[in-house]
């Protein structure tokens, strides 16, 4: 008889232990790779998790027609003065951080979706714009489809 694990011939008894509730017969040198005892529930170490996989985070933007206009930096700026709130005010208002505000008035970080639209909301100002699709005219092609004959670009 040859161990499960090792593969070298068992002389004498050979041991019987469980790995990841799978029944082994083993050598006296490969008995510390499982357990005497069955478990009827996997321990710790025994279960695998799979997390699901991610995608980074696309931006709303990204999936719509609009954009951000030109000159946000500027608007926000004027429309928090207006108001007469400070940076930090507006911070609090919209409940982020200072830093974040500091880079979107510099032009230094656009906003994202959401931040955007705290934005146009707490300061009654509009930071998006439609942005047109660009139409690139296409040559009729001679039987297959290219991926030219199909896509569609976008001018950010």
């Amino acid at each position: 008889m040859f161990c499960e694990i090792c593969g070298v011939k068992i002389i004498g008894q050979p041991s019987k232990i469980y790995v990841e509730g799978a029944e082994l017969l083993v050598c006296r040198n490969c008995e510390q790779f499982g357990s005497k005892k069955w478990s009827r529930y996997p321990t710790a170490t025994q279960i695998k998790v799979k997390l699901p996989k991610t995608k980074p985070k696309e931006d709303l933007f990204a999936q719509l027609d609009f954009g951000l206009i030109e000159n946000y930096p500027d608007i926000i700026r004027r429309a928090r003065e207006k108001k007469g709130w400070s940076q930090e005010d507006l911070a609090r208002k919209i409940n982020e951080r200072l830093s974040v505000i500091k880079r979107v008035e510099l032009g230094k970080m656009p906003p994202d979706t959401k931040l955007t639209k705290k934005l146009e909301k707490t300061l009654e100002i509009i930071l998006t714009e439609k942005i047109p699709k660009e139409i690139i005219p296409k040559e009729p092609s001679k039987g297959e489809l290219t991926i030219g004959d199909v896509i569609v670009v976008k001018k950010k």
